[in-house]
């Protein structure tokens, strides 16, 4: 009983340290999964359908984990996985996770041409609802899904208005320029007698 207990808890840690290396140009998930079978223990169990169409462009992996290869393969996509023993279990993600697996929080700090810090500057993501204003000290922090193609608005009264498509950044600052020309005049030409 002692040696069958002590060769499965030697085996299950074998496995979670296998090595693989690929690779691959504008392969699918299907192709990466055959391949980590064949160079590992590990079998993969998935509804065909919800991987055939998740495709990677290139793939370069050499005597990585396959933890750390799957971990890397599903970090953008809204496919979840598990590992029991020797089996990896491929989900489509449900929902909800999807969307929280895409959030993000972005920080910055809104200074006028000159570097003063803007309170109270809304900071806002185009076509939502979704807004902020920055703080005393210019200083703000939004929180968003990433939907792709998201553009962040940053506005102050007086000053244009600039807009910033979000590229994955976790922190933008901004410089925003006045709108207004201010007149000088010299009141003493004014007052003439």
């Amino acid at each position: 009983m002692f040696l069958g207990i002590s060769l499965f808890f030697s085996n299950n840690v074998y496995s979670q340290n296998q090595k693989v290396s690929l690779n691959l140009k504008d392969s699918n998930l299907y192709e990466i999964f055959k391949l980590i079978s064949n160079q590992t223990d590990y079998k993969f169990i998935y509804n065909k359908s919800i991987v055939e169409n998740e495709r990677i462009i290139d793939l370069k992996i050499e005597n990585k984990s396959v933890k750390v290869v799957l971990k890397y393969l599903f970090d953008k996509r809204i496919l979840e996985y598990k590992i029991k023993d020797n089996l990896i279990v491929i989900n489509k993600m449900s929902e909800q996770k999807s969307l929280q697996k895409n959030i993000v929080i972005i920080k910055g700090v809104i200074k006028d041409d000159e570097g003063f810090r803007l309170p109270g500057a809304p900071v806002s993501i185009e076509g939502t609802s979704i807004k902020t204003l920055t703080n005393i000290d210019g200083e703000y922090s939004l929180k968003f899904v990433n939907t792709g193609n998201i553009k962040i608005i940053f506005s102050y009264a007086g000053f244009y208005s600039k807009i910033v498509n979000y590229k994955g950044q976790k922190n933008i600052d901004v410089i925003l320029f006045p709108s207004i020309q201010i007149l000088e005049w010299d009141s003493s030409s004014y007052f003439q007698k």
